[in-house]
């Protein structure tokens, strides 16, 4: 569910770092080159990457979702 409501982060690329990987159930933690809070993203989520590793920089664009802030097409820098 995209939420557009005024909270809603502008549509641009967003650049960040992979901080957590857990390959067994195929999600990450990125953190954000501007300091905010962690994003959460599914490996599913990836493009013109086939996975992730730690340290794996990254752009990506964010979609707010009841659960929070997530990571969409994901592809690397």
């Amino acid at each position: 569910m995209t939420d557009n409501n005024d909270d809603s982060p502008p549509a641009l690329p967003y650049f960040a770092t992979v901080k957590y990987l857990n390959h067994a159930k195929n999600f990450a933690w990125l953190r954000p080159d501007d300091g905010s809070e962690s994003v959460f993203v599914r490996m599913s989520d990836l493009r013109d990457i086939p996975s992730l590793e730690i340290g794996t920089r990254c752009k990506h664009d964010i979609e707010i979702t009841e659960r929070g802030r997530r990571a969409i097409n994901v592809r690397p820098v």
